[in-house]
């Protein structure tokens, strides 16, 4: 089996799942070896095509080189699998909407985190295995704290998406109440010429300490993962900020450490949160936003639900084999 991912990254997906299969199948990874070797492997996974072309931006004549690559995979008899971890790119260049489709529509199964995704290819033979957890990289000891701490986690792409979340927060007003916003964009001072933006700086400071009266931190520097840690320990209420995502890894976080998640109604997102009951927003409704963060402090139980649903559920081993079992019955379609 050939995933085309690398091992080693900051998203411990594809580690996980590739540290259990190495148990039961032998396993390549790194996108490299789909392009340069020449061993005919059963299984190619590819799990985001741009990773490919290692993320960068591609152009027409990247498209036919690719066709060609997995053309010559198809014939040597190996079988396709994708893993449906985007609409699109995050990024949004001009062809990556060929790119996917391109990638996409000659797999001979997709691997989705939700059923909402299985829509987007339903002539091709769609499975949903769920995303692993993370409780073997973090030690979950949930901390009592006389504050409802509200954590923003996960990556922030848009400013926009911050303010949501600050301005909701204000707006909901709830009693003894903090918010943590991991990644902030707004708490990263953009004005470094001292002299030149003296007085944007100081309107800067000034809105940063308005901000710091109501309760609210911005963190952009990076977080160890013994910061996240205490973090998600000491958090009441995990927030997902994305509000375009059809996946959010930040939800799996928040039900490993057996916390109420709050996230956009969107994609894959929706079904997973409100399962078990976490409230969700309609990302252009200001009120259903304030009003999730108000009933996060009331649905308590989804708490303990999202904890045995990771448990039970999202278990990486029980996922792995789960992958297996899809391997193996591709292949005996031949």
């Amino acid at each position: 089996v050939l995933i085309t991912s690398q091992y080693n990254s900051q998203n411990t997906y594809v580690k996980d799942i590739v540290d259990e299969l190495n148990n039961d199948v032998e396993i390549v990874t790194e996108a490299q070896n789909f392009w340069t070797s020449n061993i005919r492997f059963d299984i190619i996974h590819i799990q985001w095509p741009e990773e490919l072309f290692s993320w960068r931006r591609i152009e027409e004549s990247d498209l036919h080189v690719l066709e060609s690559r997995l053309s010559y995979h198809k014939q040597n008899g190996s079988k396709l699998v994708v893993t449906l971890h985007n609409a699109l790119p995050h990024r949004r260049h001009a062809l990556d909407q060929k790119l996917y489709e391109l990638v996409y529509n000659v797999a001979d199964a997709i691997v989705n985190l939700g059923e909402f995704s299985t829509r987007l290819y339903p002539h091709k033979r769609n499975v949903i295995i769920q995303h692993p957890n993370y409780a073997k990289y973090y030690n979950v000891k949930p901390k009592e704290t006389n504050r409802n701490i509200f954590l923003s986690f996960g990556a922030i792409r848009k400013k926009e998406e911050e303010q949501l979340i600050v301005d909701a927060f204000i707006k909901a007003a709830i009693k003894n109440s903090q918010l943590i916003v991991c990644n902030s964009i707004i708490g990263k001072n953009p004005y470094t010429h001292l002299k030149k933006d003296i007085l944007k700086m100081y309107a800067y400071n000034f809105r940063l300490k308005k901000y710091t009266q109501k309760n609210i931190v911005f963190i952009p520097k990076y977080l160890s993962d013994q910061e996240v840690e205490t973090y998600f320990n000491q958090a009441k209420v995990i927030i997902s900020p994305r509000i375009d995502n059809l996946n959010s890894g930040v939800i799996y976080m928040g039900y490993t450490f057996g916390k109420v998640v709050v996230g956009a109604a969107k994609g894959n997102m929706k079904e997973v949160l409100e399962q078990n009951n976490n409230p969700t927003y309609q990302p252009n409704d200001f009120n259903s936003v304030v009003e999730a963060l108000r009933q996060a402090l009331v649905n308590k139980e989804s708490a303990k639900l999202n904890e045995d649903y990771s448990l039970t559920f999202c278990n990486p081993k029980q996922i792995a084999q789960q992958h297996l079992d899809l391997y193996t019955s591709i292949l005996k379609l031949n």
